[in-house]
């Protein structure tokens, strides 16, 4: 995006408006808005206005940032998605809110579905303009550091000749005032580092984020492919058993239904940390969806695998859990399982399916059991 770009952008988009520095209605200065400000007024012109021109439009649309509504408005901001650019702007000219909710319709999927491999490109170009701005923040703080040293020795030379006429006296003033605006220099450009370093944080956050399940803090089904092609390869250069489960919640509509989705909400969390115990093992679960949870098992057998997951499944039988608001019991909580021996089938997809299977076999066997898919 060029300069002149940009002016253009900012005029049509009321940019100064939105920050309250120009023609029109105050801006909500959240943090990140701003955060955006700082970094616009100290790098005028450069990439990174686009980090600003994100934060303007949530802090206009009082949005809270997630990963995805920051790749929504990335490509609102560049113009990268003409059909989101002029969706969103209808919307505004017709004046109705800018949602989540509607930037969710719009896309026709859940944030939490938002293709990892997208927001990684997204986040990685808006490092990659954070890099470039801490880049040229250092060289002129570094510039400004050594200017000054200079000039405070030239000012000492002057200060202390014996034969000052009243120019030189002058350009002595004009030296020390000189130096008080480098120094303030040096001091602006240090805490716009910093500011940088900051976003920088924040955007490695939210990638991590996009690859978590917001319930259960375990990894999503996103996190978990890419779990699984790694573990894949490595285990079999290995020559190391790999094993894959499905784990789905026995009745979980039920307590839905019954008690509502705070309870339902508390038994996924339930299961999510029992089938932690795992990570122990040099093994892996994830959320998979819904009620349904991954595990990859490394360096194990199929028996050793189900023997595990067989422990944790009595584990959780044996507790009992009550609703926090009627008091009424929910009763014991238990779910059904299918392994698979990943290098057993032709590829991992296929053992993928095989386990699967021996899921759906569970459940039809009375539920509460771990079943080993047959090949």
């Amino acid at each position: 995006m060029t300069v002149q770009d940009q002016k253009s952008f900012a005029e049509r988009k009321g940019v100064l408006g939105w920050l309250g520095l120009g023609r029109g209605p105050a801006a909500k200065k959240s943090e990140l808005s701003v955060l955006a400000e700082q970094i616009r007024l100290l790098a005028p012109g450069t990439p990174s206005d686009i980090i600003a021109s994100i934060a303007e439009f949530h802090a206009r649309h009082d949005l809270s940032v997630c990963p995805f509504s920051l790749g929504v408005a990335f490509d609102y901001v560049t113009d990268s998605d003409p059909m989101i650019v002029r969706l969103i702007d209808e919307r505004i000219v017709i004046g109705q809110a800018v949602t989540i909710e509607w930037l969710k319709k719009l896309r026709k999927m859940d944030p939490a579905e938002t293709n990892s491999d997208d927001l990684q490109r997204k986040f990685a170009e808006l490092e990659r303009h954070l890099t470039e701005f801490g880049t040229t923040a250092t060289a002129a703080r570094e510039a400004t550091k050594d200017y000054g040293s200079s000039l405070e020795g030239h000012a000492r030379q002057l200060d202390s000749a014996k034969d000052i006429h009243v120019p030189v006296s002058e350009l002595l003033g004009m030296v020390r005032v000189m130096i008080d605006r480098t120094s303030e220099m040096e001091q602006e450009m240090g805490r716009s580092e910093q500011q940088a370093q900051s976003l920088r944080r924040k955007l490695e956050v939210a990638l991590r984020t996009a690859e978590e399940d917001e319930l259960t803090g375990l990894p999503n089904r996103r996190a978990f492919e890419k779990f699984y092609d790694s573990e894949y390869s490595e285990a079999r250069k290995a020559v190391e058993p790999l094993v894959i489960g499905f784990c789905d919640i026995d009745h979980f509509k039920k307590v839905n239904d019954t008690h509502g989705h705070d309870a339902g909400d508390r038994v996924l969390k339930a299961v999510s940390q029992s089938l932690l115990r795992v990570t122990k093992e040099r093994c892996f679960v994830a959320r998979h969806g819904g009620e349904e949870f991954v595990v990859l098992f490394r360096g194990k057998t199929l028996q050793e695998a189900k023997e595990l997951l067989d422990s944790i499944r009595m584990e959780l039988e044996g507790r009992r859990m009550i609703d926090r608001k009627t008091k009424a019991p929910i009763g014991y909580v238990t779910f059904s399982a299918g392994i698979a021996d990943v290098f057993a089938y032709p590829d991992k997809r296929k053992a993928l399916g095989a386990a699967d299977v021996a899921l759906y076999k569970a459940k039809g066997l009375g539920r509460n059991q771990v079943v080993i898919a047959t090949v």
